[in-house]
């Protein structure tokens, strides 16, 4: 499933990651990977569901709220967005991915009259 995700070889690989969580529906990884591949055949909705059973199965899984965070953005919903990279950074402080996407959410919340959360102070 894998190699098809990397091989870009979306509907093989949603294919196999439909069988991987059908067969081990508690095994996380294969809702996040799956999730990853709604994501990139431009299926948000499909996508933050499988991200969802992932954090509902672990709940300290960074790239489960990473992928929540990219389907809410895709679904315009950017607060709901942000609020998942929140979280995952707060899982995961190496990855410079989260603080990228709450920047993205902070210029949509912006661009739509909104305001962003002031940074924490040091």
């Amino acid at each position: 499933a894998m190699e098809a995700l990397v091989d870009e070889d979306f509907a093989a690989a949603l294919q196999l990651f439909t069988s991987l969580v059908a067969s081990a529906p508690r095994y996380v990884a294969s809702w996040v990977h799956r999730s990853a591949v709604h994501l990139k055949l431009g299926q948000p909705l499909d996508a933050l569901a499988d991200a969802n059973e992932a954090i509902a199965l672990d709940a300290c899984n960074s790239k489960a709220h990473l992928r929540r965070g990219m389907a809410c953005f895709e679904l315009e919903e950017y607060r709901t967005a942000r609020a998942a990279f929140v979280t995952g950074a707060g899982l995961d402080a190496t990855s410079k991915q989260f603080s990228a996407w709450i920047g993205k959410c902070d210029v949509k919340i912006v661009e739509e009259g909104g305001t962003v959360p002031a940074a924490p102070a040091p």
